[in-house]
Order: C-alpha cells, then sequence, then structure tokens
C-alpha cells in the first residue's frame, strides 16, 4: 500500500508540474518555468526522493517546455521590436485594402458571370492601376515582403479579370468570359490571404500547438 501511495503522490505532482510549466511556457515565461523546476527539487526531498526515475522524467520534460519558453520569448521580443516597422508598412498600404474593398462587388459580378457595365469594368481597372502605383512606391519590410506580393499580384489579376471581361463582352465568347471568372476569383482569393497575412503580423507569436 505505501508503495502504491508514494507513486500516486509522484504521478499528482508530475501531472500538476507538467501543467504548471505547460501554462508558464505558453506565456514565455521563463523565469516561472525555471521556478517550476526548483520547486521539483524541492517537492522530491520533501517525499523522500523515492522516484528517481520519476522524476529524471518529470525534469527533462520541464526542461523541453523551458526550452520553448526561452524561444518563445525570443520570438515575442522580435515581434515587438519590429512592430513600428511593421505597422508603418501597413499604414502605407491601408489605401490598398480600402480599394479592394471597393472592387470586391465588381469582381464578385465578373467571377459569377452576373454582368458587368462597360463603366465597371473601367473603374475596376482604374482602381487596380492605383494599388499597383501605391505599392510600387512601397518597399515592404522582410516579414510584411509576403503580403506585398499578395497585394500586387491581387491587383494584377483584378486588372487582367476587368480586360478579359471587356473582350468576352465584345467578341460574345464564353470561355473567354470564364476565364475572366477565373482571374476574378483569383484576385479575391488573394486579396483574402493578404488581409489573413496582415492579422498575423500583429498577432502575438504564440507557441506552435
Amino acid at each position: 500500500m505505501r508503495e502504491v501511495r508514494i507513486d500516486r503522490e509522484y504521478r499528482t505532482l508530475s501531472q500538476r508540474m507538467l501543467k504548471l510549466a505547460d501554462q508558464r511556457a505558453a506565456d514565455a515565461d521563463v523565469r516561472g518555468v525555471s521556478t517550476v523546476l526548483s520547486q521539483i527539487r524541492v517537492r522530491d526531498a520533501a517525499m523522500g526522493a523515492s522516484r528517481p526515475d520519476t522524476i529524471n522524467s518529470l525534469v527533462a520534460e520541464v526542461e523541453v517546455r523551458l526550452d520553448a519558453a526561452r524561444r518563445l520569448r525570443l520570438a515575442r521580443d522580435h515581434w515587438a521590436f519590429r512592430q513600428t516597422v511593421v505597422r508603418q508598412y501597413l499604414g502605407a498600404v491601408d489605401v490598398a485594402f480600402r480599394n479592394f474593398a471597393k472592387l470586391k462587388p465588381p469582381l464578385e459580378d465578373i467571377k459569377s458571370l452576373a454582368g458587368s457595365p462597360p463603366a465597371a469594368l473601367t473603374a475596376v481597372r482604374r482602381v487596380a492601376e492605383d494599388i499597383l502605383a501605391l505599392t510600387a512606391n512601397v518597399v515592404p519590410p522582410e516579414e510584411c515582403r509576403t503580403t506585398h506580393e499578395l497585394i500586387v499580384s491581387a491587383a494584377q489579376l483584378a486588372d487582367n479579370a476587368a480586360l478579359i471581361r471587356r473582350d468576352a463582352v465584345r467578341s460574345a465568347d464564353l470561355t473567354r468570359a470564364w476565364n475572366a471568372s477565373s482571374a476574378a476569383a483569383g484576385a479575391l482569393m488573394l486579396v483574402a490571404r493578404a488581409e489573413a497575412e496582415m492579422q498575423e503580423l500583429l498577432r502575438l507569436p504564440q507557441l506552435p500547438q
């Protein structure tokens, strides 16, 4: 019975310490995880140091959490250090995202072959050209390069969609209309990805799930 009780106590200790280490690692609390290691040693001594293998295994597990906490702390420090630059870039291209919002209804019309008046196609091309002109004058920081490339590609596809749709209307060519639909769908998809990338840039780094 005594051995069973000791096993149960060490199992409970392991579960509690691992849970605590996980919580502190998720907060990038390096000192907090280090404290867990100290607590394990103290509790083990108080319990008579009866299960060295269990403790060694537990310490190894917590050290993994400690390494993760250190990595996350560094990632968060880097994220904070770069936020000013990132936000400056996002502020510079905010007009592009607002212009894409204007493009969504006519691009949806092109995508669904729902009909596109000549004035709407002209407007799409004009707005797409404005976005391309804006992005050509903005140099993205390294972490924003993917977002920038997505914005440029989306604007190019939007322009192509309007151009191809106009050609389809002139020639009454359904195949060309479907080609325009594909370009519009691609533009909408890339805009959504760029917006998601932008949100990720502003998100505090987390531990991998």
